[in-house]
């Protein structure tokens, strides 16, 4: 496909997005923004002031609906989370939102095109998809290949309607959330089945692509065959699944290592659809120095059986494992995984040395975590049996130092870790 027109993005065409994006972000840095305590998602007050800030048209939404029916906010909340625009932090009894003002900086002053695309970039590849899907009975696409190749030509600037095209009804079926969040990137502009949607099923009656989706396109493809590479769907995750902790069949490694072979990277791919100079770089981790202090953290089976460790900032999540293999009784003897979102099998993740892919427990320190109290993730282990371990940050006692690796509380017998 070639396109002789470059990609142009404004504060309001061909989407809103980056406008719509920094007033959510000015928002949480002018105006204390409280998180739940179940989800630690944006409370309900919060998100009326919110949406209300936003460009039209928006959906209509129940003031008393949370986060995750905010099709906009929701999707918002987890890219600023995931490009470290905002963070999670303790303030006396709840959980605050706040803002990185690195990052922020940073971003603010990217031109129109970067920004759209850091966003465009981070949901791409970054986001898991799985936490952004909303709605009742739908998955996050899997067939995105199917569908722009059915959409990029013939079909641009055209009104599809569902009810009369079947092959695009089919795969548009389960799409949910991403019918909307395809229209705030500027893909398309959908007009949603309003009687499907009041039993909370988000269905397309009609939909019409934008050129950008054209433009795009290519970059698009090439981009989601990267991000299948390290999806749930990979052999390295099927490998887990299925509970195989060791990689005993050197075939399955090399197919494993064959399957990642260099690529271009998709800011690669969309610098040359936009004019020279207006895409020149995008918004890129910023490495924040380490918490220096001590870390108290409960390690926890169930309510009965828990044990409380403490740690300093400069040792690992590989001493942290060891620690809690020696808490509970356990034999090192399986794979495992930090879960940093707490939901296991989740992108947000660091394994055990022995896995066959990275990033491993042994480089990643206490102190380069960022763990704010209050704050919980999940330990994994054995990814056939499962054992759940529920982790806590009790506190974090920063410049304390000379701060030993131990075990400072236990409750309750530990399990017999091969009772079945």
């Amino acid at each position: 496909m070639t396109n002789t027109t470059k990609i142009i993005i404004t504060d309001n065409y061909p989407t809103t997005i980056t406008t719509d994006f920094l007033e959510f972000l000015h928002y949480i840095e002018n105006n204390e923004t409280k998180l739940t305590k179940t989800t630690q998602q944006i409370t309900r007050k919060n998100l009326v002031a919110m949406y209300g800030l936003m460009s039209e048209p928006k959906l209509k939404v129940n003031e008393m609906s949370n986060q995750s029916d905010y099709p906009l906010l929701h999707l918002f909340f987890h890219l600023a989370m995931k490009l470290e625009l905002i963070q999670k932090k303790v303030k006396g009894s709840v959980v605050v939102a706040v803002i990185q003002k690195e990052n922020m900086t940073v971003f603010k002053n990217l031109t129109r095109s970067e920004q759209y695309v850091s966003l465009l970039n981070c949901f791409w590849l970054k986001v898991d998809w799985s936490e952004i899907k909303g709605g009742h009975y739908h998955q996050e696409p899997y067939n995105v290949p199917f569908l722009i190749s059915y959409l990029e030509e013939p079909h641009i600037q055209k009104e599809l309607k569902l009810n009369k095209d079947r092959e695009l009804n089919n795969l548009l079926y389960d799409y949910g959330y991403f019918l909307l969040y395809f229209s705030y990137f500027g893909f398309w502009h959908v007009e949603l089945d309003e009687e499907q949607r009041k039993e909370n099923r988000y269905r397309a009656k009609s939909v019409i692509c934008m050129p950008l989706f054209k433009q795009l396109a290519t970059a698009l493809l090439e981009g989601w065959e990267q991000k299948q590479q390290n999806d749930d769907g990979s052999l390295f995750n099927m490998v887990k699944l299925f509970g195989f902790d060791m990689m005993e069949d050197e075939k399955i490694e090399q197919d494993l290592t064959n399957h990642a072979l260099p690529q271009a990277s998709f800011f690669d791919l969309l610098q040359p659809l936009f004019e020279e100079g207006e895409l020149t770089k995008i918004l890129q981790d910023i490495k924040k120095p380490i918490v220096a202090g001590e870390y108290l953290l409960k390690v926890a089976l169930n309510n009965s059986c828990w044990r409380t460790i403490q740690l300093s900032e400069a040792h690992t999540l590989l001493d942290l494992h060891h620690l809690i293999q020696q808490a509970f009784d356990f034999d090192d003897d399986h794979l495992y995984a930090f879960y940093m979102n707490g939901k296991k099998f989740s992108k947000d993740y660091y394994n055990s040395p022995r896995d066959i892919e990275g990033p491993y427990v042994n480089n990643i320190k206490i102190g380069d975590l960022h763990l704010y109290e209050g704050q919980k993730f999940l330990y994994l282990f054995d990814f056939g049996t499962e054992w759940e371990f529920f982790i806590t940050v009790v506190t974090v006692t920063e410049g304390k130092e000379g701060t030993q690796a131990c075990i400072r509380q236990r409750k309750g017998e530990s399990p017999d870790q091969y009772a079945w």
